[in-house]
């Protein structure tokens, strides 16, 4: 894992690579890259979790996956329990996913959150969708 100085905590494998910053106090921005393991999975949901917890108010949540093709389930499943253990302090989950696999993936997640998960495969509604969330106090 390394830390940029902008606070980005990121989790790193031979393939692909996971990324989650807080990037304002209501807003987690979540990327995802390449081919995700099951060890950056762990790290990564660990992390997700921390965050959550430590939240004091509901957070928005943006997660793109544009550039995911492939990751364990594991990366799914803790990721998913991480957003479950804190769903009081979860305003929304907004996702970017565009590879078939990825989007079956978020919407086996979507069934654990209720539906909660709004996905889009468009890049300008997503960024949108971010620059609402940073702009609301």
């Amino acid at each position: 894992m390394s830390v940029d100085p902008a606070g980005a905590r990121r989790f790193e494998c031979a393939q692909g690579f996971a990324m989650l910053a807080r990037t304002a106090p209501r807003v987690i921005q979540i990327a995802m890259s390449g081919s995700v393991d099951a060890s950056v999975g762990k790290r990564f949901a660990a992390a997700l979790h921390d965050a959550l917890s430590s939240a004091s108010a509901p957070v928005h949540t943006f997660w793109d996956l544009a550039a995911l093709f492939q990751y364990a389930s594991e990366v799914r499943v803790l990721s998913t329990q991480a957003l479950v253990r804190n769903w009081d302090n979860v305003a929304s989950v907004e996702t970017l996913a565009t590879h078939r696999l990825v989007k079956m993936g978020v919407a086996v997640a979507n069934v654990a959150l209720r539906g909660r998960i709004k996905n889009t495969e468009s890049r300008p509604e997503f960024e949108r969708k971010i620059r609402a969330a940073l702009e609301k106090p």
